[in-house]
């Protein structure tokens, strides 16, 4: 039975990675909690490139400074971000997760 959401601050990962986190060239993966409904997020002062795809072929959105979306992820393992251009972009995020 589902009673509500709570925010998570934090990945599942094995060392978690919280908000806000430091986006730079390199890939990062974002491990999606198993009970996560929805990722919400907001880049604060460069552009950052999001995927669901490891290797950021050509199937990626860039979310520019200051803007954030919310995207279904109850379905997914991973997110995977980067910076988009030559400055680390600053993420926040919090997954809402079912309790």
């Amino acid at each position: 039975m589902e009673l509500g959401t709570i925010p998570q601050y934090q990945d599942d990962s094995a060392t978690p990675k919280k908000s806000p986190l430091t986006v730079g060239a390199t890939e990062v993966a974002i491990k999606v909690p198993a009970n996560a409904k929805m990722f919400i997020y907001e880049v604060r002062n460069a552009p950052m490139r999001i995927t669901t795809t490891s290797g950021f072929g050509s199937g990626y959105n860039t979310i520019l400074q200051g803007n954030g979306e919310a995207m279904r992820c109850q379905d997914l393992e991973y997110i995977y971000v980067k910076r988009d251009g030559s400055d680390d972009a600053e993420l926040q995020f919090h997954f809402d997760v079912f309790v």
